[in-house]
């Protein structure tokens, strides 16, 4: 087991091991390359994506495996080796859902759908040199929710923030929990029937407003929307409900460019009922649709979008592409266009569903839940042109691009 270094962008006391910005990429000569696929120890079906450590080994989870309810992953980065990490028992959580966040000291953080005492998800620890992952809370308390699917965030203080679908009394949660005194506070609830089903995670502005998705609204026919929790009062405000016309039941959560605007996705809804990317201006409260999925295009996209510095826009489809198993898209900021840089072809994998990551080599990493020679999922890298400058030179400066995962809650 090798230690885990996290990178550090100078922004975070607590931080994604990601580097979320490339510079310069362009939409030509990309390459797909199946890094591992998963099977046996290591797991199955991987629904969230990977985090990357400042070697370039990368971290993920597993919804299921031969020996248990899950597992966490590790991809070795010179050798692609592929190796259980660590093992869900039911007890400690089952079925994670969503991608890891992984602090400086090297502990792995998550959430899982099932599991523990009520069998209605946990909060989890990986510590480093551990493989025992450790159930830190048992979800189970109707006024905060159940089942959470999100990944975590984490504030300069070490607080992580996440969402939970409804309890018993149908009302779901954004959370914020505090690892050195184990004390979970829903910080705003949703009204009955909405669900805040996100598998991305949540989005922090520079004054520490809460940003997501929701992919119900509650009504019969409700098609979701994008919500916001103020950092001040925690009052949670619906800025926009779709209206299945500009996209439906969004559940990538959204990144925003540190100028007024936020990015996201839904999964169905818009000219072809294949789903759209939206850009949401905060500050005129408009919704631009960006691209309509049409099947040759993309086919239902989960995970959440990635934004390199040149403002350009990156994800994964489900479904589409030439062998309907899923792509990995770009989109250009100025014209909107979509190219799409790699189809998935089954034997390389299919059906991604995670977030795709930079790593420290400005390629594309992703997961897919299924495909590959086990058919139950791979870990890919998708290869793009040398940027024109240093991939982190610019970081530091454009706040913009580690914002999405430098979780610095003001």
């Amino acid at each position: 087991m090798s230690p885990r270094k996290s990178v550090s962008v100078g922004l975070s006391l607590v931080c994604f091991s990601v580097v979320t910005g490339a510079v310069g990429l362009s939409a030509g000569a990309q390459t797909l390359t199946t890094l591992a696929s998963l099977g046996g120890d290591a797991g199955a079906w991987a629904h969230g994506g990977v985090v990357a450590d400042a070697d370039g080994t990368l971290y993920g989870t597993a919804y299921g495996s031969g020996e248990g309810v899950g597992t966490i992953f590790e991809l070795a980065a010179s050798t692609h080796s592929l190796s259980q990490l660590g093992v869900f028992n039911g007890g400690n959580g089952a079925n994670p859902e969503a991608s890891l966040l992984l602090a400086p000291n090297g502990d792995l953080y998550g959430t899982s759908w099932g599991g523990g005492r009520y069998g209605q998800g946990t909060l989890f620890k990986l510590p480093a040199g551990s493989s025992t992952p450790v159930a830190l809370y048992v979800a189970g308390d109707p006024t905060i929710g159940i089942n959470p699917t999100s990944g975590l965030i984490a504030d300069g203080n070490g607080n992580l923030y996440g969402t939970m679908t409804g309890g018993s009394d149908h009302l779901g949660s954004v959370f914020q929990f505090d690892p050195s005194t184990n004390t979970m506070t829903a910080l705003a609830t949703f009204s009955p029937g909405v669900n805040p089903d996100v598998h991305g995670h949540l989005w922090d502005d520079s004054a520490g407003n809460l940003y997501g998705t929701t992919a119900s609204n509650g009504n019969s026919g409700g098609a979701g929307g994008i919500f916001k929790v103020d950092a001040a009062t925690h009052t949670l405000t619906m800025l926009y409900s779709f209206n299945t016309y500009d996209g439906a039941f969004a559940q990538s959560g959204v990144i925003g460019d540190g100028k007024g605007n936020l990015y996201g996705t839904t999964t169905s809804g818009g000219t072809s009922n294949l789903g759209t990317v939206f850009q949401y201006n905060l500050n005129t409260h408009q919704l631009t649709t960006l691209v309509n999925f049409n099947g040759a295009n993309g086919d239902v996209p989960y995970g959440a979008l990635l934004l390199d510095s040149s403002g350009d826009l990156f994800g994964t489809t489900n479904y589409g592409g030439t062998n309907d198993m899923g792509t990995v898209f770009e989109i250009n900021r100025t014209t909107h266009e979509l190219t799409t840089l790699a189809s998935f072809t089954g034997d390389n994998g299919r059906a991604p569903m995670g977030d795709l990551i930079f790593g420290p080599d400005a390629s594309l990493y992703g997961t897919t839940e299924f495909g590959g020679a086990n058919e139950v999922g791979t870990v890919f890298e998708v290869t793009v042109p040398e940027p024109s400058s240093g991939l982190l030179v610019t970081l530091s400066a454009a706040g913009i691009l580690a914002r999405r995962r430098r979780q610095k809650l003001r």
